[in-house]
């Protein structure tokens, strides 16, 4: 959910985004893995700050849940998401 391939100066990236309403860039990751669990750690920010919406967030099949939990804990998301007003 919410990830697509870009090319930036040659190099595959992965951009995350979400539509809250209207569609906010969560943040561009060199792996897929990385833009999906960003997806994932977005839905939690958004849903702290009182949005309602049923997001469907993503399952990354055969990654521990430490491993999980240690991306989810680095990855930087778009301050726009994390300020994100009601």
């Amino acid at each position: 959910q919410g990830v697509s391939v870009v090319t930036q100066k040659g190099k595959t990236k992965y951009k995350a985004k979400i539509n809250v309403p209207g569609y906010y860039i969560i943040g561009t990751y060199p792996s897929e893995i990385e833009a999906a669990i960003a997806y994932n750690k977005a839905i939690d920010i958004l849903k702290r700050i009182g949005i309602n919406k049923q997001y469907i967030p993503n399952y990354i099949d055969g990654l521990s849940p430490a491993l999980y939990a240690d991306i989810y804990s680095r990855l930087k998301i778009s301050d726009k998401i994390i300020n994100y007003k009601i």
